[in-house]
């Protein structure tokens, strides 16, 4: 969903795919750590970010990307 416009997605179409709050990118980033793509599963994360602003969500998130990463301390932070 890098560009909606693209294939027609405006509105309520684009939010329904989105979830609330952005809950359809934490699911796939969640996916995309489980397959080992932690770059694109990032890219999920940020996006999701973006739309929901949930500051604990996105910290656990990290802290995942960082510990697939092999950045232990970073993830423990």
């Amino acid at each position: 969903l890098k560009s909606p416009e693209d294939y027609g997605l405006r509105g309520r179409a684009k939010s329904a795919l989105e979830g609330e709050k952005g809950r359809t990118y934490y699911l796939i980033a969640e996916t995309l750590l489980r397959a080992d793509r932690t770059d694109l599963a990032a890219d999920a994360v940020e996006r999701a970010f973006k739309i929901s602003a949930d500051d604990a969500l996105n910290a656990f998130y990290e802290a995942r990307l960082a510990e697939k990463r092999g950045e232990a301390k970073v993830a423990l932070e």
